[in-house]
């Protein structure tokens, strides 16, 4: 089984190779770096959980707004082109936003604000138009072990960061000789995640256009008019989907910090733990997928997620809270490459483009929604409260997409049911 999983990666062209690596540069430094230290910035900075929230929701409600344009520019203009510009934006958005400590205070958090938003603006660009090309990349034979891969490199990037991310503020704040809560250290470490993309963004220079009408023995090809109740119960999904994935994601480390009171180093050693785990996990997934079948895999995945979630709205204690951020973190990962090769399957070649920028709208709304409505959740009544909803929100989305995606391969057709993928 594993002889046959490496020879998988051995049909692999230079264009897929080149976007994995640009994935795992992006890995690095936002999965990594990013989310491990930014919202510690702004603590840092004298600012609490409604602003966190507040930044965080807004560049997911961006992301949300520009994943469906995104999707048509790459459909107009090629997914190539709008990878290559989405990473150098993210490249200028990630190296100008710590210079909001030196601008005039009145204008602090509007800077926050506005380069959050390029960022999120511009990750559309490369991440929706991703998928696309990794399928115009891949043939149906290793397309699974692509996106599994995908996943455990940016899973696996994020480990390296996070572990970066624990140790760097410590590491300035010795050679400036000033304290661990000054917001120095942590700038200076933002800045080196910012110029760690320019790799990245050279990556995907190197690539070459791919021929997206090329034929695709997909699972299930809708021609025709454009299967609109498939794509919008795909982008519900997601959107109840990226509830449960984006609070702890973003609330873990502000959590660990304000409530259980744990050390920078603490942190970005328990996240880098759960993000190599992640990484490992998401290698796994064309075993379950080939096992169980893609809306098991998917539909399954997100009530585990769900049911990781509890420890950390029930047991105060950070080996508890790495315990559940670990199994939200590692059935995510499955579920990301699942879940992306199944929407992708579930349409023509022409509609993918769309199809991706959905799922993305889908999940942007609903990570901005549960974190921008959850920092006050938490404000007012607790961690565990916040927590709690996302576990429900998550188990709905899991139920729902086992309810809709199980029909006869016939209803999918007429866009009312999906089929059955492997």
């Amino acid at each position: 089984m594993i002889a046959g999983y490496f020879q998988k990666l051995r049909l692999f062209n230079r264009n897929v190779w080149l976007c994995l690596v640009s994935w795992t540069v992006l890995g690095f430094a936002y999965f990594g770096i990013y989310l491990v230290l930014f919202n510690l910035f702004l603590l840092r900075l004298g600012y609490g959980y409604e602003f966190v929230g507040l930044v965080n929701g807004v560049g997911m409600i961006a992301f949300a707004i520009f994943s469906l344009p995104a999707g048509i520019l790459g459909k107009r203009w090629g997914p190539r082109r709008m990878m290559i510009a989405g990473m150098g934006l993210m490249t200028v958005g990630f190296g100008i936003l710590p210079f909001a400590e030196f601008v005039p205070v009145a204008w602090q958090e509007g800077w926050f604000l506005w380069t959050w938003s390029l960022v999120s603006l511009s990750a559309p660009l490369f991440t929706v138009n991703s998928a696309p090309f990794m399928m115009g990349a891949t043939s149906p034979e290793e397309r699974n072990h692509a996106f599994s891969l995908q996943g455990a490199l940016f899973s696996l990037a994020g480990f390296a960061g996070s572990l970066v991310a624990g140790f760097l503020p410590d590491l300035f704040s010795v050679n400036l000789a000033l304290p661990s809560y000054h917001p120095a250290p942590f700038r200076y470490s933002l800045f080196l995640a910012g110029a760690s993309l320019i790799i990245g963004m050279l990556t995907i220079l190197a690539t070459r256009e791919v021929n997206l009408e090329q034929e695709q023995e997909s699972v299930s090809k809708i021609a025709g008019p454009i299967p609109l109740a498939l794509i919008g119960m795909m982008g519900f999904v997601a959107l109840l989907r990226m509830t449960g994935e984006s609070a702890p994601n973003i609330f873990f480390n502000v959590y660990l910090d304000t409530e259980l009171h744990a050390s920078t180093a603490l942190i970005g050693s328990l996240v880098a733990i759960c993000r190599l785990i992640a990484g490992v996990a998401a290698l796994s997934m064309p075993l379950f997928v080939t096992r169980w079948g893609k809306e098991r895999v998917i539909g399954w995945g997100m009530l585990g997620v769900a049911l990781s979630i509890l420890p950390l709205a029930l047991i105060p204690h950070w080996g508890a809270a790495e315990i559940g951020f670990i199994g939200v973190m590692t059935l995510s990962a499955i579920v990301f490459a699942a879940f992306f090769v199944y929407g992708q399957e579930l349409v023509s070649p022409g509609w993918q483009a769309i199809m991706s920028g959905i799922i993305a709208t889908g999940g942007g709304v609903g990570g901005s929604f549960i974190v921008i409505f959850g920092s006050h959740i938490i404000t007012a009544y607790g961690y565990d409260s916040f927590f709690l909803t996302t576990a429900i929100l998550t188990t709905a989305g899991g139920l729902l997409f086992l309810g809709y995606f199980h029909k006869p391969r016939g209803e999918l057709a007429r866009g009312s049911a999906p089929v059955t993928a492997d």
